[in-house]
């Protein structure tokens, strides 16, 4: 446990520190530490940076600016393929209430990532 999402969460750390891609940080954490990150991990990642670590056009967080629009969509597309919706109960649920600018999570409709 952990060598997935506590990698995810040091590169973003490092990518938004160093402003380098997901892709070069991972490769410097590869050389300290066995770690293999999960690909969807990894895309959310890319998205992020390719964004500039700010996902919405708007400070209401309903617009989703267009690299993470499409990643939205492709992954809607996964649940469908697999009888999700990605409205599925989370653990993050329990963080409901705050805007997505004072959490900095992603967001989709009313499931919240962190």
């Amino acid at each position: 446990m952990g060598i997935s999402r506590s990698t995810t969460v040091v590169i973003a750390y490092l990518m938004r520190k160093t402003g380098k891609p997901p892709d070069e940080v991972l490769r410097h954490v590869k050389e300290k530490r066995k770690v293999r990150p999960n690909p969807n991990f990894m895309e959310q990642l890319r998205v992020w940076g390719e964004v500039g670590y700010q996902i919405w056009e708007d400070e209401e967080c309903t617009v989703p600016k267009g690299p993470y629009r499409l990643y939205l969509e492709g992954r809607a597309v996964r649940l469908k393929e697999k009888g999700l919706t990605g409205n599925e109960p989370t653990l993050a649920s329990a963080a409901a209430g705050h805007t997505c600018a004072e959490r900095g999570v992603m967001t989709s409709g009313s499931e919240r990532h962190q």
